[in-house]
C-alpha cells in the first residue's frame, strides 16, 4: 500500500544516513587540511572559525562534484562510497566554534565508557595549534582513530539542501539581523559563497527522500542495531 511504501522509503533513507559515519582519523586528517598550505579554506582559524564557515567554505566545495552537477555527503566521498556504521551520533550548534567540537570527539575517544575525567578542553591548545599527529599518536595504541562518528555537517549531504542558499530573509528584525549574520564569514565578516551546483534541493515537502528530518530515527535505529 502507499502507507507502507512511504514508511520503507523513509526506513531505508534512515539506514542509508546511519551509515554514513566516519573515522575519528578522517575528520584530524581533514583538520590538519584545513590547517595547511593548500587548505581549501584559506581564511580558516583554527581559535575563532565557526562549524557553519567549515560547512560553506570547505566541507561544500569538497564534497561538490567536478561537473558541478551536485555531489555527496563529505563522509561518503571520505569513505569512497561504502557504508559505515556510525558508532556515536554527536549533537551540536553549527555556531559554536569548530575546533570545540573535535576536542569533544577525541576526548570521547580518548576516554573509557567509566571515565569522566577527559574533558575536550585539553584538547582545544593541541587541535588548535596544529599537533594532529600528536594526537593520533596518544589514541592509535587504543584503536580510537577508528571509532566511528556522524556528525550532520559531514554525514548529510549539503548538496541536496543547504548549500545553494541561505533560506528565505526573514521580515522581522531580529530575525533578519541573526539570518544575516549566518550569511557571513565569522572571521573575515565576508559573505559566504554560495555553491553553483544544480543538484535538486529536497526539504520536508519530501519528507521520505529529506535528509534533514531523521535525526531522532537514525538515534533509534543505531541503538537498536548495536
Amino acid at each position: 500500500s502507499p502507507g507502507q511504501e512511504e514508511h520503507s522509503d523513509w526506513q531505508e533513507k534512515v539506514r542509508e544516513l546511519a551509515y554514513r559515519g566516519f573515522h575519528l582519523e578522517q575528520l584530524l586528517d581533514f583538520c590538519a587540511e584545513l590547517g595547511g598550505q593548500s587548505s581549501p579554506m584559506p581564511d580558516f582559524n583554527p581559535w575563532h572559525s565557526t562549524t557553519n564557515d567549515v560547512v560553506r567554505e570547505a566541507v561544500i566545495p569538497l564534497s561538490r562534484y567536478e561537473d558541478g552537477s551536485g555531489g555527496v555527503a563529505l563522509a561518503t566521498k571520505w569513505n569512497w562510497g561504502e557504508g559505515l556504521r556510525a558508532e556515536r551520533l554527536v549533537t551540536h550548534t553549527w555556531s559554536n566554534t569548530f575546533i570545540h567540537l573535535v576536542a569533544a570527539l577525541v576526548a570521547d575517544a580518548d576516554h573509557a565508557d567509566d571515565d569522566t575525567s577527559v574533558t575536550y578542553e585539553g584538547f582545544i591548545p593541541v587541535l588548535a595549534e596544529g599537533r594532529f599527529e600528536e594526537v593520533k599518536e596518544k589514541l592509535r595504541p587504543t584503536g580510537a582513530l577508528k571509532r566511528v562518528f556522524w556528525v550532520c555537517a559531514f554525514c548529510v549531504n549539503q548538496h541536496a539542501s543547504i548549500c545553494g542558499s541561505f533560506g528565505a530573509e526573514p521580515k522581522d528584525q531580529a530575525a533578519r539581523q541573526k539570518w544575516e549574520r549566518g550569511t557571513l564569514n565569522s572571521v573575515t565578516q565576508k559573505p559566504y559563497p554560495l555553491c553553483p551546483c544544480t543538484q535538486p534541493k529536497i526539504y520536508n515537502d519530501t519528507p521520505q527522500a529529506c535528509e534533514l528530518n531523521k535525526f531522532d530515527d537514525i538515534m533509534a535505529f543505531l541503538s537498536r542495531s548495536q
